[in-house]
């Protein structure tokens, strides 16, 4: 075999296996939207769609009293309705806030990271939370905002769910070439090999989504946990072109949320 035969050979082989694996981040990317899509779909049917249709029917009522000149309850039905429309405004905002915060785009991924630990803490209030930022806004990628805060958002909503702990922690540190997101739990953790074994139990988690997310923008996503030991996850992104080494003037924000 010649050398340029050969040399041909390599680069069929490099250009199948980069085909490959564009053809993989695509099936991923696709069943992400897909998990994505039904959440929305079942959160708009369950929530605002049913009180889009009280707020049709009640309507239909209070246009039947007055017809009948029961103007009192009318009024009533009316105040009713109104603080049902006042439910759909803040649901709606809830939703909008859930898939993209305007925050994020505002203040940046750091003060939603802020945000998001606030509103958790106002409603999980017995567990404590420690957040430590190691890098400035300029530090990441604005590739990797969304990532970064979608999976904080799963992990902790899952943390409140399933890990029946009082503490966790959030770390996010750049290492010359590597952003890091490290988040902690010390709760009743699970068997990592039985969920890998049961897919339905890495999606119903929501470990599926995390992974795939990292995947996506190039990082990797490691959890690990065990019964009784809590969980760690642990996501990296390598940078493409490493960032100046800094000499930092001041210490790393670490934050512990009152609890």
């Amino acid at each position: 075999m010649s050398d340029s035969t050969y040399t041909s050979a390599i680069d069929m082989r490099y250009l199948a296996s980069e085909s490959s694996g564009i053809a993989t981040k695509t099936e991923q990317l696709f069943i992400v939207q897909e998990q994505e899509r039904k959440r929305i779909a079942s959160e708009l049917h369950d929530g605002i769609g049913q009180t889009l249709s009280m707020l049709k029917f009640g309507l239909e009522d209070t246009r039947r009293l007055l017809a009948e000149n029961s103007i009192d309850d009318a009024e009533v039905l009316l105040q009713l309705l109104d603080n049902k429309l006042d439910d759909a405004i803040n649901e709606v905002r809830q939703i909008t806030m859930d898939l993209r915060p305007s925050i994020l785009d505002d203040l940046g991924i750091l003060a939603t990271i802020s945000w998001l630990l606030r509103e958790f803490q106002q409603i999980y209030q017995t567990i404590k939370v420690e957040k430590w930022i190691g890098l400035q806004e300029a530090d990441i990628p604005h590739i990797l905002k969304t990532p970064i805060y979608r999976i904080i958002q799963e992990a902790v909503h899952n943390i409140a769910k399933h890990a029946q702990t009082t503490r966790m922690s959030i770390h996010l540190d750049r290492y010359n070439d590597t952003i890091e997101l490290v988040i902690k739990d010390y709760g009743c953790g699970f068997d990592t090999r039985q969920a890998e074994a049961r897919n339905d139990s890495l999606q119903g988690y929501g470990l599926t989504s995390m992974r795939d997310r990292a995947l996506l923008t190039g990082g990797n996503c490691q959890i690990d946990s065990q019964p009784g030991q809590g969980t760690l996850i642990q996501v990296r992104w390598p940078l493409h072109t490493p960032l100046p080494i800094r000499a930092s003037t001041t210490p790393p924000v670490k934050q512990y949320l009152p609890g």
